[in-house]
């Protein structure tokens, strides 16, 4: 059997597309460390006040790998439990909100096919769930670029930061600051869908632009 190097079956993918993509998937699995840390503190300061190597095992035991959907769900209940400011409640939605739009990006380039639009030095993209959906008059195809997920991993290192300063003002005693929503850089708009397609009209195999060329 000939054997091929992995240069071979990747030649076609940009090395742009993967180190961008490393970026990402590292940063966010920082965030769901960086969550999963926060709601530790949060239980060990407030309902415990103890820090005694037991405790913080079965904290970890309860509160480790849990995945980042579950993790903002949690913490919404704790912020209520220990009675926390309604203004950093709601500010914290806000934080979670963006945390949910970008899983859902993350989610999409994880488990759907990415293929390159067009020729060389082309760093526009396309993600199709065809072939990989039950359902296909539910399929969705989207055109992006990089800066989409550049933009992402950006906001997903501003939101560790937000967090943590979120848990030292719960735990206090600290003076109230107002808090501020940074200007996302990721936005879903920078997703162009283009589907979904009906049985009678499916989605392409191919990428958009050429099959509108045809």
């Amino acid at each position: 059997m000939q054997k091929f190097p992995l240069e071979y079956h990747m030649a076609h993918m940009p090395d742009e597309y993967f180190l961008a993509l490393g970026r990402m998937q590292h940063a966010y699995t920082c965030l769901e460390v960086a969550l999963t840390t926060e709601m530790a503190d949060l239980v060990l300061c407030h309902p415990l006040k103890v820090w005694d190597n037991r405790t913080v095992i079965a904290v970890s035991a309860v509160l480790g790998n849990i995945r980042i959907s579950e993790s903002t769900a949690s913490l919404k209940r704790l912020f209520r439990v220990l009675n926390v400011r309604k203004e950093i409640r709601d500010f914290a939605d806000e934080i979670f909100k963006q945390i949910t739009e970008i899983q859902n990006f993350r989610n999409r380039l994880t488990h759907y096919k990415t293929e390159p639009l067009g020729g060389e030095g082309n760093l526009e993209y396309f993600n199709s769930d065809v072939g990989s959906t039950k359902e296909l008059a539910r399929s969705r195809t989207f055109e992006f670029d990089l800066a989409a997920i550049d933009n992402a991993t950006l906001d997903i290192l501003t939101i560790m930061g937000i967090m943590s300063d979120i848990t030292v003002t719960i735990e206090g005693p600290h003076d109230y600051r107002p808090f501020v929503l940074p200007a996302w850089r990721y936005t879903p708009s920078m997703l162009v869908a283009t589907g979904p397609q009906s049985f009678q009209n499916p989605l392409p195999l191919i990428p958009p632009h050429e099959a509108s060329a045809e």
